[in-house]
């Protein structure tokens, strides 16, 4: 269950801008005053926010606990994918986009980053495969279900990022605490002498 767990995340970083694409032009129609490059930037929004936070977490990494992290990750996920289906203005709509993309950026490297920590040699390789081919599963699973729940409503495309919700279960039952190296190295009686 811990390979499902990481695998998950996997899943995850893939639904960041594909997800809504089948509802765009339901989008666009629903925001006529907003401008043409607006509604484009509703797709490539997440992205502006994922590279610099995921060049971040990188670094956080090695300070916060990583399953503290994925939990932080997880919330922005959730709150910005879903949250844009509650947008009334393009606005709003391209924040929450970019709240998701602070959620993928955490989530992106850290999906990469436990593999590496939990295994190594074989098993490491095979992990690393597995989680490439969740990340093109994560792109088809997303791709459909959203359009089937663009049919319904513009507004519906977005639950698609409610599946963060049985990722979020999955790692909190069965991933395990990953602390950061710095911590992992420090000697459970050493302690900081005052002179």
């Amino acid at each position: 269950m811990i390979r499902i767990a990481v695998l998950s995340l996997s899943l995850l970083t893939v639904m960041s801008g594909a997800a809504v694409a089948p509802a765009m032009a339901d989008i666009i129609a629903f925001f006529p005053d907003a401008s043409a490059l607006l509604g484009k930037m509703v797709l490539t929004t997440p992205a502006l926010s994922i590279i610099p936070v995921a060049l971040l977490t990188g670094m956080l990494s090695n300070r916060v606990p990583r399953k503290r992290l994925i939990y932080t990750g997880i919330f922005f996920y959730i709150a910005g994918g879903f949250g844009g289906g509650m947008a009334d203005s393009i606005p709003f709509l391209l924040f929450m986009r970019a709240i998701l993309g602070i959620g993928v950026g955490i989530l992106m490297p850290l999906s990469t980053g436990i593999i590496a920590d939990l295994w190594s040699g074989y098993e490491k390789t095979k992990t690393m495969g597995y989680a490439s081919a969740s990340t093109n599963l994560g792109g088809v699973i997303a791709t459909l279900l959203s359009g089937l729940l663009a049919s319904i409503s513009w507004r519906a495309s977005f639950y698609i990022y409610l599946l963060g919700v049985p990722v979020w279960l999955l790692v909190f039952f069965f991933l395990p605490e990953q602390y950061p190296k710095q911590a992992q190295e420090k000697q459970p009686g050493d302690q900081i002498q005052i002179m």
